[in-house]
Protein backbone atom coordinates (compact mmCIF):
# COMPACT_ATOMS: atom_id res chain seq x y z
CA UNK A 1 0.00 0.00 0.00
CA UNK A 2 2.78 2.52 0.57
CA UNK A 3 4.23 2.04 -2.90
CA UNK A 4 0.68 2.49 -4.35
CA UNK A 5 0.20 5.79 -2.47
CA UNK A 6 3.65 7.07 -3.61
CA UNK A 7 3.08 5.85 -7.17
CA UNK A 8 -0.40 7.72 -7.09
CA UNK A 9 1.73 10.96 -6.04
CA UNK A 10 3.65 11.25 -9.14
CA UNK A 11 0.90 10.14 -10.96
CA UNK A 12 -0.47 13.79 -10.24
CA UNK A 13 2.01 16.18 -11.92
CA UNK A 14 0.24 17.76 -14.73
CA UNK A 15 -1.08 19.98 -11.40
CA UNK A 16 2.09 20.93 -10.08
CA UNK A 17 3.59 24.26 -10.60
CA UNK A 18 7.34 22.96 -10.73
CA UNK A 19 7.26 18.90 -11.14
CA UNK A 20 10.73 18.21 -11.86
CA UNK A 21 11.49 19.38 -8.64
CA UNK A 22 8.07 18.48 -6.62
CA UNK A 23 7.93 14.99 -8.04
CA UNK A 24 11.43 13.74 -6.13
CA UNK A 25 11.15 15.73 -3.10
CA UNK A 26 7.71 14.46 -2.43
CA UNK A 27 8.54 11.33 -3.37
CA UNK A 28 11.72 10.60 -1.17
CA UNK A 29 9.57 12.32 1.57
CA UNK A 30 6.65 9.83 1.55
CA UNK A 31 9.30 7.15 1.18
CA UNK A 32 10.97 8.66 4.69
CA UNK A 33 7.52 9.21 6.18
CA UNK A 34 6.32 5.79 5.43
CA UNK A 35 9.59 4.49 6.46
CA UNK A 36 9.65 6.06 9.29
CA UNK A 37 6.68 4.98 10.74
CA UNK A 38 6.84 0.97 9.85
CA UNK A 39 9.67 1.31 12.04
CA UNK A 40 8.10 2.88 14.92
CA UNK A 41 5.38 0.27 14.88
CA UNK A 42 8.29 -2.47 14.93
CA UNK A 43 9.68 -0.62 18.01
CA UNK A 44 7.21 -0.36 19.40
CA UNK A 45 5.27 -4.30 18.92
CA UNK A 46 8.96 -5.25 20.18
CA UNK A 47 9.30 -2.70 22.99
CA UNK A 48 5.85 -3.90 24.69
CA UNK A 49 5.01 -7.38 23.21
CA UNK A 50 6.53 -10.71 24.98
CA UNK A 51 8.90 -12.66 22.77
CA UNK A 52 6.54 -15.54 22.86
CA UNK A 53 3.85 -13.44 21.71
CA UNK A 54 5.58 -12.35 18.66
CA UNK A 55 6.23 -15.17 17.57
CA UNK A 56 3.24 -17.38 18.73
CA UNK A 57 0.54 -15.30 17.39
CA UNK A 58 0.81 -13.88 13.64
CA UNK A 59 -2.11 -11.60 13.98
CA UNK A 60 -0.93 -10.01 16.89
CA UNK A 61 -2.27 -6.67 15.45
CA UNK A 62 -5.20 -7.75 14.61
CA UNK A 63 -5.52 -8.55 18.68
CA UNK A 64 -5.25 -4.76 19.43
CA UNK A 65 -6.88 -3.44 16.33
CA UNK A 66 -9.40 -0.84 16.82
CA UNK A 67 -13.03 -1.17 16.44
CA UNK A 68 -13.13 -5.13 15.93
CA UNK A 69 -9.70 -7.47 15.37
CA UNK A 70 -12.42 -8.51 11.72
CA UNK A 71 -10.91 -5.39 10.69
CA UNK A 72 -7.25 -6.24 10.15
CA UNK A 73 -8.40 -9.28 8.21
CA UNK A 74 -10.14 -7.88 6.03
CA UNK A 75 -7.85 -5.04 5.28
CA UNK A 76 -5.05 -8.22 4.73
CA UNK A 77 -7.57 -9.94 2.29
CA UNK A 78 -8.17 -6.71 0.65
CA UNK A 79 -4.88 -5.83 0.09
CA UNK A 80 -4.21 -9.34 -1.72
CA UNK A 81 -7.13 -8.90 -3.83
CA UNK A 82 -5.73 -5.78 -5.79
Amino acid sequence: PSVTGIMAGCNRSGVLAQPSRSIPIGTLSAILCTTSLYLLVVWVFGSVLSHETLLDNPYVTADVAWPHPVVVKVGIIMSSLG
